[in-house]
């Protein structure tokens, strides 16, 4: 994994370039992906591994997403979080 810095203050591991194409989504920021990425890095390895983000399209995570987020015990604030996270950094 690489380090990309998101934001001013803190750097966060993210998916290796060679594995996701890194483009910015428009209504993303560095905020989000942020705290999306903790978020994916911890609450996901609760339970079972953390899945790359970028093995399956956001039309194939939703469902997943959908249904684990409850799960998670996710706010509505986190689970936009990551949603954006992974809406970044999925399968394009």
């Amino acid at each position: 994994m690489d380090t990309e810095v998101v934001s001013n203050t803190a750097p966060v591991l993210s998916p290796a370039p060679q594995m996701v194409e890194v483009e910015k989504l428009p209504g993303q920021n560095n905020d989000n992906l942020t705290k999306g990425k903790l978020l994916w890095s911890t609450s996901c390895n609760k339970c079972h591994e953390a899945y790359n983000p970028n093995t399956r399209s956001m039309a194939e995570w939703r469902p997943i997403l959908k249904d684990m987020m409850p799960k998670a015990q996710l706010s509505g604030e986190e689970s936009q979080h990551l949603l954006a996270f992974f809406n970044h950094y999925a399968k394009k």
